[in-house]
């Protein structure tokens, strides 16, 4: 049975087969500790429920920090447009956001951060054009534009 859970959660990509190797050995670890086979296999459950639950969390506050840094985002966007298309009165919208996290490599070496990815349409003087900003946290925003061209008409 964890063997199946095991293969499924390398599948999605929420664990690679050397934490499914670290999972069986704490099964064993169990089985070593005097429990039945049974009483492992649900401690072991137990502890990979308790990690699910805990990368649930995660999804919760990224979502946190993608909605704290989005004022940022659509400022410097904004005032990047403000620029590039002469034009004082301008409307943005959010077209999509993510948080990107740091490389694995960078992560493996202690280091790198996870930063937020806006996509924002900005419209005003009869212009539009889209922009990326990318934040790492709330006072350091970049925006830029994403097409490279400001088109000349809005539709």
């Amino acid at each position: 049975m964890l063997s199946t859970v095991g293969a499924t959660l390398i599948m999605l990509g929420m664990f690679t087969s050397s934490m499914l190797v670290q999972v069986e050995g704490t099964v064993r670890g169990f089985l070593r500790l005097g429990l039945s086979r049974t009483a492992a296999l649900i401690s072991a459950k137990a502890l990979l429920c308790l990690f699910l639950l805990t990368v649930a969390g995660g999804c919760a506050s990224q979502q946190d920090f993608l909605s704290q840094i989005e004022p940022a985002a659509l400022s410097a966007a904004q005032n990047r447009a403000q620029f590039e298309l002469n034009c004082p009165n301008l409307t943005t919208s959010v077209l999509s956001r993510k948080v990107i996290e740091p490389p694995p490599v960078a992560v493996r070496l202690g280091g790198g951060m996870q930063r937020a990815e806006y996509t924002i349409g900005v419209a005003g003087c009869g212009r539009r054009s889209v922009y990326m900003a990318i934040c790492p946290d709330a006072s350091n925003c970049n925006a830029f534009a994403q097409t490279g061209r400001i088109l000349d008409a809005v539709n």
